[in-house]
């Protein structure tokens, strides 16, 4: 079993990595958002419930694509993931702001709260895997 790392194990260049993982998941997150637009994002739309339901198998993916690029094994994963996700939330709440996801507010809204599920279902796999993978 490998022996959980601490914040102090890593250098900063892991972490500008991870960030940088983050950076680049909430951008595709926008360009889904901008893509789909009121096509999908919109109150009732039976599509907007298929793409939260394609998120679970989707953070599976996000999660062993991240592992992969970070090079870290799946039981030390728990804490990349948490800055990913950190680094990404913080850019939600500018993007939210700055009107990265469009003008549409309903458009905005449903967006940023299919960006905030993804986040939390990362962690969640995440957690999940890295705990099953330490034996736990």
């Amino acid at each position: 079993m490998t022996q959980q790392k601490t914040l102090s194990d890593y250098t900063l260049t892991d972490y500008i990595l991870w960030c940088a993982i983050g950076f680049g998941f909430w951008l595709l997150g926008v360009i889904v958002i901008r893509t789909l637009g009121s096509n999908v994002f919109q109150e009732g739309n039976a599509i907007l419930i298929l793409l939260y339901l394609f998120s679970i198998p989707n953070g599976f993916i996000t999660v062993y694509i991240c592992r992969a690029i970070a090079r870290i094994p799946m039981q030390q994963m728990l804490l990349p993931l948490t800055v990913m996700n950190v680094a990404a939330l913080l850019l939600d709440g500018i993007g939210v702001a700055a009107g990265a996801y469009g003008n549409d507010h309903e458009v905005v809204r449903y967006g940023a709260a299919w960006l905030l599920w993804t986040f939390g279902l990362v962690l969640l796999v995440g957690l999940w895997l890295s705990s099953r993978k330490a034996g736990n």
